[in-house]
């Protein structure tokens, strides 16, 4: 468990230390999954891999530790999103504008869907609410994909 949790910070800390060769064709051929498509000349931004993996794993930990304190689980949750989502839009980790928009609007809208998640909880009693909640998350959702969508079948040209 222990090795999940710091295999990230190894691979942030190994591109950092090698960040002046990652642009030669030899150490692309070998390593470049780790930073492909990441400004990788910008040290804040090399850390786009690590900080993505570990946002995944902790958030796993967050479902599965704890499981009955959903008040905590959801808080611990939004903080996360909240974080990724600052550090996507302040860091501009990846090479192209409009895939940086992309996952900033991705980690908004996530972080906004999770706050929803608040309303099907123990604070709200009424049904009709927690009703009418679900299909603004349904909306945020289908308004995400349709987003998304527009954007993949812009930049391909279909």
């Amino acid at each position: 468990m222990a090795s999940l949790i710091v295999a990230p910070i190894i691979t942030w800390a190994c591109l950092l230390k090698n960040k002046k060769v990652l642009g030669y064709e030899s150490v692309k051929h070998k390593y470049e999954a780790a930073y492909e498509f990441v400004r990788y000349r910008d040290k804040l931004a090399l850390g786009y891999s690590a900080i993505f993996m570990t946002k995944r794993l902790i958030f796993a930990m967050f479902v599965m530790l704890f499981e009955f304190r959903r008040v905590l689980q959801t808080m611990l949750i939004l903080h996360l999103l909240l974080i990724g989502a600052i550090y996507t839009i302040a860091a501009r980790p990846l090479e192209d504008p409009v895939t940086n928009a992309q996952e900033g609007m991705n980690d908004l809208i996530c972080f906004i869907i999770a706050y929803c998640l608040i309303f099907f909880g123990d604070f709200l009693d009424d049904p009709k609410t927690k009703y009418k909640m679900g299909w603004v998350v349904v909306g945020m959702i289908a308004f995400n994909i349709f987003i998304n969508l527009a954007i993949i079948l812009g930049v391909s040209g279909a």
